[in-house]
């Protein structure tokens, strides 16, 4: 009761003191809802993107085209996969000769 005198509350009516109190919390509540949305928000920030690599024209490029037939020529003579069916066979009449 002291410091309603001292503020001057005491003197006002219910109405009024009820008005104070809502607005009150109404303000509250204005900032807790403006510390969780920061909150929130933190979380939301973009990561900071790389800057994109130029790509290199085909011009300023020196393809040497002798190595690539060399190449594309050894890449030819290599056997992929599984061997065939006959040479399977020669190996095998090899083996029964030894």
């Amino acid at each position: 009761i002291d410091q309603e005198l001292a503020t001057g509350e005491y003197f006002l009516r219910e109405k009024d003191k009820k008005k104070k109190k809502l607005h009150e919390t109404k303000v509250k509540e204005a900032e807790a809802a403006a510390r969780q949305k920061e909150e929130r928000n933190k979380a939301f920030i973009p990561p900071k993107e790389k800057p994109a690599v130029k790509v290199k024209k085909a011009a300023e490029a020196k393809v040497n085209i002798e190595a690539l037939k060399e190449k594309v020529r050894a890449a030819k003579k290599k056997k992929l996969g599984a061997p065939a069916v006959e040479e399977i066979a020669q190996k095998i009449v090899q083996k029964k000769k030894k």
